[in-house]
């Protein structure tokens, strides 16, 4: 029922059910054409949003108090008389009202037909509704103009949430979340620009809050317009290749939330509506947005009776803008840099809010008076509280008929805490500074605190709980576009929440090095004034971007992978060792290098992994001259034979798909492609001619070239007489103990439970990498692991060497790095205590 087509993501038409590669440069090109598409948009579309709400108290000290009585006598007899403005408080929340009648419909429209000419069409009738406001005589009047622009804003604050979560992967969101919404603070500084200087007018036939709101309303048309051409997800962006729309899908994967399903799912819609964390973001919000209502209908006035006047109270709003804007950007910027940290930037931002408040309750207000005008000024850190909100709710909900939900109910508690905030302000309080105002604010943010931590601990128990399930990683890969919710997807909590969130996007940082994580290897190559042994690699399944190290010394075992580029390098008078040379990229014309395609290959029952000799002849010899008559693509490095390598295949790719490739080249004698245990394709094979000329043909034409939508590696395969035993007994480590391990041989089909499950037990891990390739995104074949001190690393070591993961034994050796080696005065346990040898 969940796989028939209507019910899957739109992502499910794009790529296939499991996961498959990409090009890291690929997806860099794929994500800075997002964010120039997208951000710009929804910068400007939000900052509309919030001009639109904010230049009613702009308006308020150009005349439209007076003129639509706004504000009445309510008792002429006191002195000063008693004024009500409460017909300036339903102004302004009978637009909250519009957007919680509004929110509903809408969210139906965009979630079921296409997002941009929706959301189009309704922003230009915004901009329709904005403008009629200059034709608006009578208070009555301005009240249902204020209920249908919000009816018809209602739509981009949804729309954009949605639309984020389906661009951008979770690690990604926030600060893509932050930099649109950081509109609030830029546009509070641009709407008091604005304002200010309409203040100035003093000419022509309408008022200047006429003018005001023709030009704003105009803008917003010219907007919508613009916005028809927004397309309906990544899938079906104009802007994109169609490799780079693979690539823009295949990325948003391994987050289990989906990209995008138009297809209405009541369960979903019960399940979210019965959900603790959707109303808990959901009433977070509301409260955060206390502060909102207040000062977009009462900034100016609230200012003005600090002892300013009316135009020096619309400048003072550019402060507080600043600080939003500031605020938010640092907000976004900090959940990149720091792991697991936007609950405490949330609860963080709530203490300056509460810190304004009583600064302003319990202040002198005197004429220019200085204090009140401060705690304003910080009240604005409310902005990036409502923004982390936004992106905690976004990047924990999965499903697209949940997530809609989800944004919609967001809304709605938005809309009653912009509704309830502007009825605190009673006028008559005035000369006890408003005393309701602010102890309802404040009671707001208690409240948005005790729920982050209730939130915190409620997300942490779930991740718990789903750890201690026996997952199948591969489960996750093809179900990640079912459109399954977050509750129904066990894999959807379990990576948003605890890992995805605390990694960085590709494009704007380097990879975290928290355990069970990924780390882009800057290899060096060491050599010893004593000459050791070879010693094979562990084999690597996917392309390196390493250079052909073409080495006329020998190197030490696993020379080109064992030392990561750390800070601190052992120095060679200590130890009678250099740094030989350090890797080149690979130039983009050149053919495959050797490490791209000596270790492309797995080792198989008939063919030795190209790992584990090619790069063994190159540590000891030159590469092998080029053959007469050799066609282009080749490197050199096996010699020519009838049997070719075929690697980076589709993993759909079968042995029948092969055979019609290459039999135009000749006659096929055998074709294999190698599978896992499980039966799944490893994303390589082997094709046998019956003449050489047959392989040199294909070798020459097919290298590189695209089947199948992946660019395929095509080489002589590497042949042995002797073919190594797997299961030998542990090598003894060649490098002296120190606090580093070096894991290698590892399976490819390793996922992140199966390396939870190899170091459990194992004591005083601090940090484990594992190696990726950074062209590809996909795992080397070998890992990094720290730990306390050498004696728990040679401990480890021992445990580690008699592991075998999906038929490999994994090869422990020491790292190189200067602070992890025993200290000179320490002497570590035997290493054949650890190792002993065998006979």
């Amino acid at each position: 029922m969940l796989n028939r087509p209507g019910n899957r993501d739109i992502a499910a038409s794009v790529v296939p059910d499991y996961a498959q590669p990409w090009d890291k440069e690929v997806e860099r090109r794929v994500v800075r054409k997002i964010d120039l598409a997208l951000i710009p948009l929804m910068f400007v579309g939000y900052g509309l949003v919030y001009y639109d709400k904010a230049i009613l108290g702009g308006a308020a000290v150009f005349g439209m108090v007076t003129d639509l009585e706004l504000k009445v006598v309510t008792d002429p007899t006191t002195t000063p008389p008693k004024v009500s403005t409460t017909r300036l408080s339903w102004a302004t929340s009978l637009f909250y009202f519009g957007m919680l009648a509004g929110v509903g419909p809408l969210t139906y429209l965009f979630q079921r037909f296409h997002v941009g000419r929706t959301v189009g069409l309704v922003v230009i009738v915004w901009g329709a509704i904005a403008m009629s406001t200059a034709g608006v005589t009578t208070y009555k009047g301005l009240w249902a103009q204020r209920f249908f622009l919000g009816f018809a804003e209602s739509v981009i604050p949804t729309a954009f949430m949605v639309i984020v979560s389906g661009f951008y992967t979770q690690a990604e969101q926030t600060w893509r979340q932050c930099l649109w919404y950081s509109a609030t603070g830029a546009w509070t500084i641009i709407g008091a620009a604005i304002n200010f200087g309409f203040a100035h007018i003093t000419g022509g036939a309408l008022k200047r809050w006429q003018y005001l709101y023709l030009m704003t309303g105009a803008l917003t048309a010219v907007y919508g317009c613009v916005f028809l051409f927004f397309p309906n997800s990544p899938a079906q962006a104009w802007w994109f290749t169609e490799e780079e729309k693979r690539v823009a899908v295949e990325r948003l994967r391994m987050g289990q939330l989906g990209v995008r399903c138009q297809k209405i799912k009541w369960s979903q819609f019960k399940e979210a509506l019965f959900d603790l964390k959707v109303w808990m973001i959901a009433i977070m919000m509301g409260a955060a947005y206390s502060v909102n209502g207040a000062v977009s209908g009462f900034g100016p006035l609230i200012v003005s009776t600090f002892g300013w006047s009316a135009y020096d109270s619309l400048l003072w709003q550019m402060p507080m803008g600043g600080v939003c804007l500031v605020g938010i950007l640092l907000a976004g910027f900090l959940s990149l840099k720091v792991p697991n940290v936007r609950l405490i930037m949330l609860i963080a931002c709530c203490l300056p809010v509460i810190a304004g408040c009583a600064m302003i309750w319990k202040s002198s207000w005197y004429e220019h008076a200085g204090t009140p005008i401060a705690g304003y000024t910080i009240i604005g850190t409310f902005a990036p509280v409502t923004s982390l909100i936004v992106s905690m709710g976004m990047a924990n909900v999965a499903g697209n008929t949940k997530k809609s939900f989800m944004a919609a109910a967001t809304f709605v508690l938005y809309t009653v805490g912009n509704i309830a905030s502007p009825f605190f302000i009673v006028y008559e309080t005035v000369g006890e500074h408003y005393p309701r105002l602010w102890e309802g604010i404040i009671g707001c943010y208690v409240l948005v605190i005790v729920l982050a931590v209730a939130l915190y601990f409620l997300l942490k128990t779930e991740n718990q709980r789903r750890d201690r399930m026996a997952l199948d990683e591969k489960e996750a890969e093809r179900v990640a576009f079912d459109d399954l919710t977050d509750k129904e997807n066990v894999f959807a909590l379990r990576r948003c929440a605890s890992r995805l969130l605390t990694s960085q996007p590709a494009s704007l940082v380097s990879p975290s090095r928290t355990y069970i994580s990924v780390s882009n290897t800057s290899a060096r190559i060491i050599s010893k004034s004593l000459t050791p042994q070879p010693q094979p690699q562990p084999p690597r399944r996917w392309a390196s971007t390493e250079s052909d190290k073409e080495s006329k010394t020998p190197v030490i075992a696993e020379s080109a992978n064992l030392t990561e580029a750390t800070e601190e390098t052992l120095p060679a008078a200590e130890t009678n060792e250099k740094l030989a040379a350090e890797p080149r990229d690979v130039p983009k014309d050149s053919p495959p290098a050797i490490a791209e395609t000596a270790n492309a290959t797995e080792a198989t029952e008939e063919t030795l992994p190209a790992a584990e000799i090619g790069e063994g002849l190159a540590a000891s010899s030159s590469p092998t001259q080029a053959a007469s008559g050799a066609p282009a693509g080749w490197n050199g490095l096996f010699e020519r034979k009838p049997t070719l390598y075929i690697g980076n295949l589709f993993f759909d790719v079968t042995e029948t798909d092969l055979v019609k490739e290459f039999a135009r080249f000749g006659t096929v004698t055998s074709c294999k492609i190698v599978r896992d245990p499980r039966g799944l394709s490893k994303g390589f094979g082997y094709v046998d001619f019956s003449t050489q000329e047959a392989a040199d043909a294909a070798l020459e034409a097919l290298n590189l070239q695209l089947f199948e939508g992946r660019r395929i590696t095509v080489q002589y395969a590497a042949r042995t007489s002797g073919i190594l035993d797997k299961h030998t007994t542990p090598r003894k480590p060649m490098n002296e103990p120190s606090k580093t391990l070096f894991i290698g041989n590892m399976s490819f089909e390793m996922t992140d439970r199966d390396l939870s499950n190899l170091f459990r037990g194992i004591r005083n891990v601090i940090d484990v990498r594992v190696a990726i390739d950074r062209r590809t995104g996909q795992p080397r074949g070998f890992a990094h692991a720290d730990f306390v001190d050498v004696k728990s690393a040679m401990e480890a070591a021992k445990v580690l060497s008699e592991k075998e993961i999906y038929g490999r034994r994994l090869r422990v050796d020491y790292s190189f790095n200067s602070a992890s080696r025993a200290p000179k005065n320490e002497a570590p346990a035997s290493s054949d205590d650890v190792f002993p040898e065998t006979q």
